[in-house]
């Protein structure tokens, strides 16, 4: 379970606890547990308030601080002692090619089209 942001959940995300409409008493459940998002649910979310919510087992890569360029040098650092190993290399660099088209968010159309 991770609790994320509302503006970080995307469809076919599933919730795992219930949501509740916020600055009510009314304790009856706008969407349940177990619920799959969708576009609509998401923005009607954001149209009542609700700013989280909890879903399973969805890890959401959250853009970090640190640049393309500090990515790249932390894989070079990994592979460094594995220079003379060029089955090691090859998958260096196939990393690599990975960090530079996610950051240029292509990373998902090639994946999608895998499936």
């Amino acid at each position: 379970m991770e609790n994320i942001s509302l503006n970080l959940a995307k469809p076919h995300m599933v919730l795992a606890k219930d949501i509740m409409r916020p600055n009510t008493s009314n304790q009856v459940p706008i969407s349940r547990k177990g619920t799959k998002l969708t576009e609509t649910l998401i923005k009607r979310l954001l149209d009542i308030g609700i700013q989280s919510l909890v879903v399973e087992e969805h890890p959401v890569c959250k853009k970090e601080e640190n640049g393309l360029q500090e990515d790249l040098d932390k894989l070079e650092y990994r592979f460094k002692r594995l220079e003379g190993n060029r089955r090691m290399m090859k998958i260096k660099e196939i990393y690599k090619k990975l960090l530079i088209r996610s950051e240029k968010g292509e990373y998902e159309r090639e994946t999608d089209s895998v499936s």
